[in-house]
């Protein structure tokens, strides 16, 4: 399957039976949790939309076949939900993101659905474009109880979608990297159950052991609560000690628990566009040298959706040794490099469908 990696871009990585057992596993461990929240008869009683990629799959290399695990999941439900599944497999196969969020769209606006899962950034833009059908979202879903998230921090998110709905969602937070599916959130409290029966072995190694030749590498038997780990996953994929990226810390030990804290290494990920440092450093080199510009300093940083922006983007702070004649086509230099190195970033940006352009900020 195809992945978009925080820490070293776009990737593929191998799947297996066994790998998309450990995956269903999470699933299934959230829908019960889910139907404790609200009951199972008014789950099953409606339509459950999970927003995610597209289930087309492409030819790899003699044999192979390649899609986005979202996509793969999807088109293995079993028989129990195929059914209840939005927005059916007719609209999740087309290719085209915004082809198919139009189509997804048209398709919930006119649905009972009980129950959301994806990314918060693709549900509120799914939210604007059904809108465009139905304006007042308060009541076009009157028996929609849950949200089913993970892949980026929800907090941001969640006045926007109270905003859009009018009301607050019983929320499950879950950890599906695509290496593996890590945790579910099983207390109301918070934090991550940390799944120990998916087939995978989970080795944790501090932060500040990363990068050196002999790091410490802790099991389960022996992590301590409240510090940074990286965490290292031996999968049914066929992936050894794999260093997904992200870091964790435990809240609690039996069972134990633990909350996402970052990143191996700095990243942007606000709207699911998963973009790295060194993309950025090389969109700043092309935009400087299309522009004739010399940078002294920069950051950037995300611009979260308020009831003023509601689709958010990228700001951009940036001390000139030699600013550019116009701030406005730099920033369009910016936009423009990062696109072409991103793929994701590329998505979110095509049509403003979810994020608007660049910002750039002159100190």
């Amino acid at each position: 399957m195809k992945t978009s990696g925080t820490t070293a871009g776009d990737k593929t990585i191998p799947v297996t039976p066994e790998a998309f057992a450990s995956h269903r596993k999470g699933g299934w461990d959230a829908l019960p949790l889910a139907a404790a929240k609200v009951g199972g008869r008014h789950l099953l009683e409606g339509s459950m939309l999970f927003l995610g990629g597209c289930t087309s799959l492409s030819p790899i290399g003699a044999h192979g076949l390649v899609g986005d695990l979202s996509g793969l999941a999807a088109r293995r439900l079993p028989p129990g939900l195929r059914g209840r599944y939005s927005p059916g497999l007719d609209v999740s196969s087309i290719p085209d993101w915004e082809t198919r969020l139009a189509a997804a769209a048209r398709r919930v606006a006119g649905q009972d659905l009980r129950l959301i899962s994806g990314m918060p950034s693709w549900l509120l833009i799914l939210f604007d474009e059904v809108s465009r059908l139905r304006p007042d979202l308060t009541d076009r879903w009157p028996n929609l109880a849950v949200l089913i998230h993970g892949g980026v921090a929800f907090a941001p998110y969640r006045p926007r979608f109270d905003e859009r709905l009018g009301r607050r969602l019983e929320c499950i937070e879950v950890y599906p990297a695509s290496e593996g599916f890590v945790a579910v959130q099983t207390e109301a409290a918070g934090g991550l159950t940390l799944m120990l029966d998916y087939g995978i072995f989970y080795e944790f190694v501090p932060v500040e052991d990363i990068g050196l030749t002999r790091p410490r590498r802790h099991t389960v038997a022996d992590v301590e609560l409240d510090r940074s780990y990286a965490i290292v996953l031996t999968t049914p994929a066929g992936l050894w000690s794999y260093v997904v990226g992200d870091t964790v810390r435990f809240t609690a030990r039996d069972p134990l628990r633990l909350v996402i804290t970052g990143r191996v290494r700095h990243f942007v990920n606000a709207f699911g566009e998963n973009v790295i440092v060194e993309e950025v450093e090389r969109a700043m080199v092309a935009a400087c040298d299309a522009n004739g510009a010399e940078v002294a300093e920069f950051t950037v940083a995300p611009r979260y959706p308020s009831a003023t922006d509601p689709r958010g983007g990228h700001d951009w702070i940036v001390e000139f040794h030699r600013p550019p004649r116009d701030a406005q086509r730099f920033a369009r230099s910016l936009d423009t490099a990062l696109a072409a190195l991103n793929a994701d970033y590329r998505i979110k940006r095509t049509g403003d469908v979810g994020m608007t352009a660049p910002r750039v900020l002159v100190v």
